[in-house]
């Protein structure tokens, strides 16, 4: 099988911790019947690695550690807005 998209659901907390093919990139996070989801392209044949990523609520305190910005979400009919982190490591 060649390059597929998958799709993701996020934890609704502070983090969350996906197990993905080595490789996959990130492509969108958006909210889908209130849950935050992220789709990437992924190489389903490859050996699978964790990624870790932070979700902050806008007003929220966030980590000092390296983070990579990858999109903002809206979920529950809108009513409250998220921003989706990756975080690196050193």
């Amino acid at each position: 099988m060649g390059k597929a998209i998958f799709k993701y659901t996020l934890d609704a907390d502070r983090s969350s911790d996906l197990l993905m093919p080595v490789g996959a990139k990130i492509l969108h996070v958006h909210g889908q019947n209130d849950e935050m989801c992220v789709w990437a392209i992924v190489d389903p044949d490859a050996p699978m690695e964790t990624r870790k990523f932070s979700i902050y609520g806008t007003g929220h305190p966030m980590n000092d550690e390296p983070e990579v910005y990858i999109g903002s979400l809206h979920i529950f009919e809108e009513r409250e807005v998220y921003h989706v982190f990756e975080r690196v490591l050193l």
